[in-house]
């Protein structure tokens, strides 16, 4: 801590959760005040998708992705370009499935592993076209 009244955790860790207090006393009084340190990781990637799938009309696509971290990351699953089509795209967890592959379905896929204030990506391109 500085003299000034600054605490500064360099690297902070999971040991380094909880309340800290700050204390003030001169001539006119004393004051407290009580403040707490959370400590987020960043999540990691266990499982990505391939960076690109080639299939063609008709097949089913599935990918999936899967990450940790503290806390758990929640795994979303989102479209670069174009329409999310709600009938044949289904997102379970980390797994995306479309079913019945159209040539419109080409384009980026984006697996997002989210925790508080930061959010990990990986990214699949899909190319769908007659065999």
């Amino acid at each position: 801590m500085s003299r000034r009244g600054v605490l500064t955790v360099v690297g902070a860790e999971k040991h380094d959760i909880g309340s800290y207090v700050c204390h003030a006393k001169n001539y006119l009084g004393e004051a407290s005040a009580v403040t707490s340190l959370v400590v987020l990781s960043v999540p990691k990637f266990n499982t990505k998708p391939p960076e690109t799938v080639n299939k063609v009309p008709g097949d089913e696509l599935s990918l999936s992705c899967s990450a940790t971290g503290d806390p758990p990351p929640t795994i979303s699953w989102k479209r670069a370009n174009g329409a999310w089509e709600e009938k044949r795209m289904e997102v379970h967890g980390g797994s995306l499935k479309i079913s019945s592959l159209t040539e419109s379905d080409s384009g980026i896929y984006i697996c997002e592993a989210t925790v508080p204030y930061y959010t990990i990506e990986a990214m699949t391109e899909l190319v769908v076209v007659k065999g």
